[in-house]
Formats: C-alpha cells, sequence, structure tokens
C-alpha cells in the first residue's frame, strides 16, 4: 500500500528533528570523550551548549567543541541518510518478483472508476476501464463471456455502440433497456425472414442499411466514397490483383451511373441488375447508356428517286423542308439530291415516312455526336470520371471482359437474394451519427450465414470507420460521444480490413474496440481467415487491458504463464554428514529457485468464477467474473422493462425464467417489418396509379409505393397549432417531391381534363356569360353594402366552416396550371379555403371584396409593389373551375403516383 504524500511529509519532519536532539546530546558526550573525562552520567541534552557559552574563548576548549559538534552531527544525519538510500536502493531479484497487484494499485491505475468498460468485479466493487485504450477478452466457447462482459457492457455503457451480434442473444437482451434509456436501436438483420404456416416467406425484420447511400452528392467527392467502398470488396491483394483493380474500376463506373441516374435506385442490388446487362450483353448494354444519355444521333436524307408520284413527293419536300412549290420542285429536278442535312435522328425517321408514303426512293446517313453540354432531353449528361471507366472496361478484349465479370460477381451475388436488397435498400440509420448523439447498432448476422456475410461485414465495418475518422472527438461541438465497438466472436466474419489498418489511431477518434475472441491463435490465422502473425501482435499490442479466462488448451496457458512472469523463491538447505566418530551439520539459505506467477496447470485449473486481468504499466489482478443473471444491479435494471420479471419482486430468476423472458422477445426494442412483396414490386416496375376505383375497396397502406420514411412522426393530434398542421402536411408533399422531383413540373403544359383538346368557342363563350353574371353579382352585393349606415354596429363575424373532406367520387381530376403570376398562385390558394360541401359537391364560396382585399394584403403588404391591372387580369382568368370527370370516368382518375418509389431517394444528410 503506498504511504500517502502528507504521512510521508510528517514522519519526514519527525525524523530530522530527532536527528537534531541526538545530534545536540552526542556532541556534549562526544566532548567528554575528547577531553579524556568520564561521559556516563555527566552528558545531558544541554552540555554542549552550557560549555560553550563558557568556554568559547578558550582556543583548546572550543576546538574540541566544535569538532565534536561536527563528528555528531555526521553520526545524527549521515547515518540514516546512508541508510535511507540503501534500503530505497532497488534489488532485482535472481528470477523476478511477479505477483498480483493490491487494491491500491488497482484504485492508483483507475479501475474503481465510475464509468467506461466493465472488466471485472473486486470484491463487491466493480472494476471499470475509463481510458480510451481498447480491452481484449480471450476465452473459450461456453466460458461465461456474454455473461461476464458482453451484457453487463450493454445495460452500462451509456454512449453509443455497434455490436456484433452473431446469436441475437444480446439484442433479445439488452436493446429494451438501451432504447428506455434514450438510445436509438436499430437491428441490421439482412437474413430475417417470417414464415407463415405453410413456410412460405411473409416479410424480414430488421432495420434498413444501403451502403451506397453514404456516397457523396457531391461529384467531387464521389469517386473517393465509392473506390473506399470498392477496395473493401476488391483488396487487390495477391495473385487476382490485376482482375481485382479492373473490376473496382467497373464498380467505379457503375456506381457513379447510378448516382447519375435519378430514376434508379442507388443500392448494391441494382447495381448487381445493371452488371448482369438487363437482358442483353453487358458491354452493349453499357455502350446503350452510354450512348443515350452522351450522344445525340444526326443525319443526312439524300433523295435519289421520285417514283411514280412525283406530285406527292414535291408535296413531302414541302412538308420536310418547309419551302413552296417552286423551291420544292427545283430540288426534285436536280435528283439525286440532298433534301435536308445534319438534322436529328428524329427528324429523320419522321422525314423518311414522308418520302416512303410519297413512293420515292431515298437512303439517309445516321452519324453520332457526342455532346459538350447538356441539351435539356432526357436525363443528364453522365460525368466524364463515369464514361471514362466505364470506356475502360468496354475497350478490353472479350476473354478479359469475362474475367473481369466473373470477379466482379464475385462478392456481389449476395444482393441477388430478393431479402438481402431490400435489407439494403435504404438507410434507416445514419453512421455518421454514433458519435454526435446516443444510439445502439446491432449486427445481428446468423452463425449459419457468416460465411455470406463476411463481405457485407467488412464493408459495414469500413464505412463505419472511415466515416468517423475525418474529424477528431470534440473538434466540433456535436462531436461529443465515443462509440464502443463491441465485437462479440471477432474472428467469426475474418479478417476485416479496416480494423487492421485502423486500430493504431481509431481510438483518438473516438473508437473504442472491445474485441472478444476464443484465443489470440485465432487472430495469427493467415487472410481471409486472420490475420496473420505480425499484424495480429500488432493487433493485440493495441490493446492495453487484457482479461484471461481458464484456458483450456495447453497453448495458451503456456502463453499465459510466460505473460504473468516469474518470482524468485528462497529455500533453506540443511545438510548432515557423518564420517567416522565425527557429525557435521550444515544450514544455510540457498540462492533462489524460479518459479512463475502462475503455472500452465494452475491456469488451467483455475475457477471459473475467477479472471485474470493484464494491464499494461501495472501488475496483473486475479479478481471475479460477473454473472449479469445473479447480480442485482444488472437483473434490477431489465426488470425496470419486463412486467414479468418485475412480478418476481427483488427474487433473482431462475435460468429457465430468463431465457423464457428474452426469448419471447419481452427484453427487444421493436424492429420494423420489412414488405418483400412491395420491395419485389418496386424493383420489377409493377407499380401502376392509383384509382377512385382502388379507395371505394379500401387501401392496404403497405401497398403503397411511397417513401414516407422522411415525413416527421406528429407528436401528438391534439392541441396542434395551424402552423404545425400546416407544415406537418408541407413535409408530407416534400417527401413526394423528393421521391419524385419531375411529378410536379410547373413548367409542363397540362390540360385540364387530360384529353389535350382545347375548350370549342361555345365552351368559351359559356364561360365568359358566366364571368360576366358572377362580376354583375359582385357589383350589386357591393352596392348593398354601401348603403349600409356607418353608424350601425358591425355584425359578428360566423363562425369558420370546418373544411369539407373531399369525397373520392366527386374529386375532379387534379391537372397542374400552367405557371402564372405569383398572384394567382396565392388568392388560388385562399380561395381554396372558402370550399364547403353542398350535396356531396365540392363548391366554391365567392369571396367578397373583403376578403379579396385582405388576400392581397397578405401577398402584397407593400402598396409599392403592387401587379399592374394586367397581370391581375391575366391572373383572375387562370382561376377558372376545372371541369368535372364524365361519370364513367369517375373510376379511373389517378389519385396518387404509386412509381415514386422506382425514383432514388437521396440518403445522404
Amino acid at each position: 500500500m503506498e504511504i500517502p504524500k502528507w504521512l510521508k511529509w510528517l514522519l519526514g519532519i519527525v525524523g530530522f528533528i530527532a536527528a537534531t536532539a541526538g545530534a545536540i546530546w552526542l556532541s556534549g558526550f562526544l566532548f567528554f570523550a575528547f577531553s579524556k573525562t568520564n561521559p556516563m552520567g555527566k552528558t545531558d541534552f544541554w552540555t554542549w551548549w552550557t560549555y560553550w557559552q563558557f568556554y568559547a574563548a578558550d582556543p583548546v576548549v572550543a576546538k574540541r567543541l566544535k569538532v565534536a559538534l561536527i563528528v555528531a552531527a555526521v553520526v545524527a544525519y549521515g547515518v540514516p541518510l546512508v541508510a535511507i538510500i540503501a534500503a530505497m536502493r532497488e534489488v532485482r531479484s535472481l528470477h523476478g518478483d511477479a505477483r498480483f497487484a493490491t487494491a491500491g494499485e488497482i484504485a492508483k491505475a483507475g479501475l474503481f472508476a465510475k464509468t467506461g468498460i466493465i472488466v471485472g468485479k473486486w470484491g463487491r466493487r466493480y472494476l471499470m476501464y475509463a481510458s480510451m485504450q481498447f480491452v481484449l477478452l480471450a476465452a473459450p466457447t461456453r466460458s461465461g463471456k456474454g455473461v461476464g462482459i458482453v451484457i453487463p457492457n450493454l445495460l452500462n455503457w451509456a454512449e453509443s455502440v455497434v455490436v456484433l451480434d452473431v446469436k441475437l442473444e444480446n439484442f433479445l437482451i439488452t436493446s429494451k433497456y438501451r432504447a428506455k434509456w434514450g438510445q436509438e436501436v436499430f437491428l441490421f438483420n439482412p437474413f430475417s425472414i417470417s414464415e407463415d404456416a405453410d413456410g412460405n416467406p411473409l416479410h424480414g425484420k430488421t432495420h434498413r442499411y444501403n451502403p451506397l447511400g453514404y456516397v457523396s452528392d457531391d461529384p467531387r467527392l464521389r469517386v473517393t466514397d465509392i473506390l473506399a467502398i470498392g477496395y473493401s470488396l476488391y483488396p487487390g491483394e495477391g495473385r487476382d490483383a490485376f482482375f481485382d483493380d479492373a473490376a473496382r474500376n467497373l464498380f467505379l463506373g457503375l456506381t457513379l451511373y447510378l448516382c447519375e441516374t435519378p430514376t434508379l435506385p442507388r443500392t448494391m442490388g441494382e447495381l448487381l441488375r445493371q452488371s448482369s446487362g438487363k437482358g442483353r450483353p453487358v458491354k452493349e448494354h453499357i455502350q446503350g447508356f452510354i450512348t443515350e444519355r452522351n450522344y445525340r444521333e444526326y443525319g443526312d436524307l439524300m433523295l435519289n428517286d421520285l417514283g411514280d408520284d412525283r406530285e406527292a413527293v414535291v408535296q413531302a419536300v414541302m412538308a420536310i423542308r418547309g419551302c413552296d412549290e417552286a423551291e420544292a420542285e427545283a430540288l426534285c429536278d436536280d435528283v439525286p439530291v440532298a433534301v435536308v442535312e445534319n438534322v436529328r435522328n428524329t427528324e429523320l425517321d419522321q422525314f423518311e415516312l414522308l418520302l416512303s408514303g410519297a413512293g420515292a426512293e431515298f437512303e439517309s446517313d445516321r452519324r453520332l455526336v457526342p455532346l459538350t453540354v447538356w441539351d435539356g432531353e432526357g436525363l443528364p449528361m453522365l460525368s466524364m470520371e463515369c464514361v471514362d471507366a466505364l470506356n475502360r472496361f468496354t475497350s478490353t478484349s472479350d476473354n478479359t471482359l469475362s474475367s473481369i465479370m466473373a470477379t466482379l460477381h464475385v462478392p456481389l451475388t449476395i444482393w441477388a437474394s430478393p431479402i438481402v436488397d431490400a435489407a439494403t435498400s435504404a438507410n434507416d440509420f445514419d453512421l455518421r451519427d454514433v458519435r454526435k448523439k446516443r444510439m445502439s447498432i446491432y449486427l445481428g448476422i446468423p452463425a449459419n450465414k457468416l460465411s455470406e456475410a463476411k463481405l457485407l461485414l467488412n464493408m459495414f465495418y469500413t464505412q463505419l470507420v472511415n466515416l468517423n475518422t475525418n474529424q477528431l472527438l470534440h473538434s466540433t461541438p456535436e462531436l461529443k460521444f465515443t462509440c464502443l465497438m463491441l465485437d462479440d466472436e471477432f474472428t467469426a466474419p475474418g479478417r476485416i480490413g479496416i480494423i487492421d489498418k485502423a486500430n493504431s489511431y481509431m481510438a483518438g477518434y473516438g473508437l473504442r474496440l472491445l474485441t472478444i475472441i476464443q484465443s489470440p491463435g485465432q487472430l495469427e490465422a493467415e487472410s481471409p481467415k486472420g490475420y496473420g502473425r505480425e499484424s495480429a501482435r500488432t493487433f493485440v499490442t493495441n490493446h492495453a487491458l487484457q482479461i484471461l479466462y481458464t484456458p483450456k488448451e495447453q497453448r495458451d496457458a503456456n502463453e499465459y504463464s510466460e505473460m504473468l512472469g516469474y518470482m524468485t523463491v528462497h529455500s533453506r538447505n540443511r545438510s548432515h554428514g557423518k564420517s567416522g566418530s565425527s557429525v557435521s551439520e550444515a544450514e544455510g539459505e540457498g540462492a533462489g529457485q524460479k518459479r512463475a506467477l502462475m503455472m500452465p496447470q494452475e491456469l488451467k485449473e483455475m475457477s471459473q468464477r475467477k479472471q485474470i486481468i493484464s494491464l499494461e504499466n501495472m501488475k496483473p489482478i486475479k479478481c471475479d467474473k460477473i454473472s449479469y443473471f445473479s447480480d442485482h444491479a444488472f437483473m434490477d435494471r431489465l426488470k425496470s422493462v419486463s412486467p414479468t420479471l418485475a412480478a418476481l419482486g427483488k427474487k433473482l430468476p431462475s435460468k429457465k425464467q430468463l431465457e423464457d423472458t428474452w426469448g419471447s422477445g419481452e427484453l427487444a426494442a421493436p424492429v420494423p417489418d420489412l414488405n418483400l412483396d412491395l420491395h419485389e414490386a418496386v424493383v420489377q416496375s409493377r407499380v401502376r396509379e392509383m384509382t377512385v376505383a382502388d379507395v371505394d375497396k379500401g387501401i392496404d397502406l403497405r401497398a403503397l409505393a411511397v417513401d414516407t420514411s422522411k415525413i416527421a412522426v406528429v407528436a401528438g393530434s391534439d392541441g396542434l397549432e395551424p402552423d404545425e398542421i400546416e407544415g406537418f402536411v408541407n413535409d408530407f408533399f416534400d417527401a413526394l417531391d423528393a421521391a419524385d422531383p419531375n411529378e410536379y413540373d410547373d413548367d409542363a403544359p397540362v390540360d385540364d381534363d387530360g384529353s389535350g383538346a382545347l375548350p370549342s368557342d361555345d365552351e368559351l363563350a359559356a364561360l365568359d356569360a358566366e364571368a360576366e353574371a358572377e362580376a354583375l353579382a359582385e357589383t350589386n352585393a357591393n352596392t348593398a353594402a354601401e348603403e349600409v349606415p356607418q353608424a350601425a354596429p358591425a355584425a359578428p363575424k360566423p363562425e369558420p366552416k370546418p373544411k369539407a373532406k373531399r369525397k373520392p367520387k366527386a374529386a375532379p381530376a387534379v391537372a397542374p396550371v400552367v405557371a402564372v403570376a405569383a398572384v394567382a398562385e396565392e388568392v388560388a390558394v385562399q380561395a381554396d379555403e372558402n370550399l364547403r360541401h353542398d350535396e356531396g359537391e365540392l363548391v366554391a364560396d365567392e369571396p367578397t371584396d373583403d376578403e379579396l382585399a385582405a388576400m392581397m394584403d397578405d401577398v402584397f403588404p407593400d402598396d409599392g409593389h403592387l401587379p399592374d391591372e394586367a397581370d391581375m387580369l391575366a391572373a383572375l382568368d387562370e382561376m377558372e373551375d376545372v371541369p368535372d370527370l364524365p361519370p364513367e370516368l369517375e373510376d379511373d382518375a389517378p389519385i396518387l403516383d404509386l412509381s415514386v418509389l422506382d425514383k432514388p431517394v437521396s440518403q445522404n444528410r
């Protein structure tokens, strides 16, 4: 036990006073001795001082007094000082001084902290490692790793955590408690599937994770983000480095194509489908969409022969060139002649039809012209990075191309599974938030699916580390939480490349490792199963604290024994000798023998309730294991979220009771269903617009192909303010616009009835008459209002009528109106609030002059910016009632476009 600093000072002062007193007394004693006088019985504490007062002037006596004082001081101060120095000299034992740490040394190491990773128990106190360094647990199977380390930490760790949960046991036991205390809890279980009574798959149960959702929308950052994913799939090591590099290049090109094509989902499943050619040879498919996006086809049309009907050919030439008959006749006289040159292929097709119908003989010369600037037709041009990467692939020979395709598909075939494809179709959580807020992510990969999930896990950890090692922890106010990467069965998915590379620096970014393995030998296996001998040594070295359970293998026991060190054991030797009539006996202490602190057999025989902690810069600690199910501190936390366990009161549950409770899902946080049928319908484009008939039959909301994940959840239905309701409605339509930004294009001309026919003269006349009648009625109303005496009190306004809900059958066709002046849009919005029901139909109450004035004040509060009269009349002309559909067409009226989910929704924030 270390002596406190204040006690050291106190002992030093007392020692100095004692040495001074001894020196004074000894100086008198020595003075008598130097004067050849017996000092015994004559010396007291004041002897030297008394003689100095009387004989200081006597040279002989004064000299004796000085010498006596000096000798006494040397003896009183020097001898103890020499003894202390000798005692402080480190005496190195012959074979070492290994021993287990004491409670004082444990406290000095900071393991009695109140926060940190729980690593064991010392008596009734928990050992917690609060440092940012890593923790390694090496323990054989069924030795209590979960009950002693994993679950206690998940019930105690207050910040973010990412758990590799192979058995899904950790999620079932701890997730509900973590959710109760403010954690956002997610389970990524891409292989989860529920079945009906006949064994048919119904739906998955998982949160979604889309690797491509983290690719930046900034074109300058995309390539780097994509290549980071590509290196996790195609590392480019070993004999296949060339094909890995080529496959990574193709992966880059196809991913850029998805990022630049808003009509396609940006997912790994879609990338696999695109790489398969979509029903065509992949080379032809890639060249096809490059040509469609980055080239335009132009051509020349040559008239070779007029055929039998010259007049028809002349008319066709007039239509093609837009010229008069004389010019067309002159052109026909010069056959063969070029009719048009350098026209678009669509126009060229029409011109060919005209000449073919006239019976003329012609030929066309078509060519592809690369675009330099997007012409606004179709989708925007593909970037040069995308085109260059794809061209590098298509320019290879057929044999090399097939090998590259095979290499590309090796890690991607897992996305051929509709379940995995659906589970990676979007992001329900953001890996960039693990240091910004408290969240828990469980990776629930079943043990029998680990071989298929290796690359998926590798990609997940690659993005987790890369996305959180760009800024140091606490470098900005929002980066305030550490993330514990609790890797149970760490070696099960094989080598995770990013952890092998980043374990030396990731702690500075707030990422802590709690690694659990069965034996250090697992890490030393060669890649891809392990990390290799050298990398494994580096990896273990970077774990400052190691927890050792009772080993089963002799090799592990030998290594642990060597790690704990040796101590020197002294023994006494006694020998007897007899020669003739003489007997001799000798006894003495031996030189010391070497002994391990714990021999291998002692380690293998160590109690299952004990464990050893090896922490750098201190003695090893032998302490107790934790068993959460027999510890009230942890069971009380589970009881707080489990009615079944809470009913036991203070009593601890039996093993069966606990297993039945978590096995029933009572301790697990809710996980959303994954609608596989809907996902397959969207992928296969089996979607259509909703009609009134669908509404009449009843709508299954699960079948709506609308991504509502961006719509805010309303906290409560009571007491909402009007602006809150308006904001919620706006969020809803913003989500629809995000799903299909081209769905509601104000610039696209749309006819009122959707038929494309313009209104007839009779209809226009009827509309004019109706407008005149309305104007006359308003004039009469204004005149009557002016006749009201000014002194009359204002009549109280009636309560506004609640908005009537539109009945599906009476709903008019919805058609966007051509863009008009801003005042028309605002007035139309205000006027729409005056809708009322009249015998099941929607009728618009005409606004009064005061109401119109109020609307204008809202739109133009500054009178200096009022629109002129022409703009106002143009705006009012646009405010015409949409004609009702004929009864026979009402059932086919589109209500909601279900194709929006076939459009990508960006997952970047």
